[in-house]
């Protein structure tokens, strides 16, 4: 059963939460707080972004297909890697989407870079983060409110270079996504470009499917990672 998404995403909106961009910057709550001359940077920054920000997505629904060592998606996405497996669960479909900001914010942050306005330039950079993943995570709860409508189970988005699905995944799965139509491209290393875009899978089933909450960072097997919650 499909869920009725395919297609370009025209309602996006972006959220740039100023704890999260405080959080991609290093700044831990109590632990290492900004100072005062660093939150107004901060808040200049994450005003100037929403400015700059081009929300654009596009996703679409295909069987998946398991067997004993893998799972197959549409016609070329194979996923072998044993944790990935056994976190999308018992699969039947999978929505497979891009999602980007544009390269408006990536081109000032150089800019900032260039004329040697390294905090701004920083800042920038987080907000632009933070701003790709509100898209994301917008996809990802409204495909889980869709397949709830119609009986299903949908779980947390994935991408390569997670856990043991490698990056070099990404050229398998973004010609699924049909990012160009929204301006993306992969390069031949497996980066996106715009370099703030995302692209990712979610597993629709009946049963047996994770749902970890909204932290990107219980999606990740990098224990000691700065960014981490």
């Amino acid at each position: 059963m499909r869920i009725g998404l395919d297609g370009q995403w025209t309602d996006l909106e972006v959220r740039i939460e100023l704890s999260e961009v405080l959080r991609y910057l290093g700044h831990r709550a109590q632990k290492s707080p900004p100072t005062p001359e660093a939150m107004a940077v901060c808040r200049q920054m994450c005003e100037f972004a929403f400015e700059l920000v081009r929300p654009a997505g596009i996703g679409l629904d295909y069987p998946a297909v398991i067997s004993e060592q893998e799972i197959r998606i549409g016609d070329s996405l194979q996923i072998s890697g044993a944790r990935t497996i056994r976190r999308l669960g018992r699969i039947s479909r999978a929505y497979l989407f891009a999602v980007t900001i544009g390269s408006k914010l990536e081109d000032e942050v150089n800019s900032l870079f260039e004329r040697g306005e390294y905090t701004k330039g920083a800042v920038l950079d987080a907000a632009g983060s933070v701003a790709v993943e509100s898209l994301a995570e917008r996809v990802n709860q409204t495909v889980r409110q869709r397949a709830g409508q119609i009986g299903l189970i949908a779980g947390d988005r994935i991408s390569p270079g997670y856990n043991d699905w490698p990056l070099e995944a990404q050229h398998s799965l973004f010609p699924l996504t049909q990012g160009d139509r929204v301006g993306i491209s992969l390069n031949k290393s497996g980066l996106l470009v715009p370099r703030k875009s995302i692209t990712a899978l979610i597993g629709i089933g009946t049963n047996d499917l994770k749902q970890q909450g909204k932290s990107e960072c219980s999606r990740c097997s990098l224990e000691d990672c700065q960014f981490r919650d």
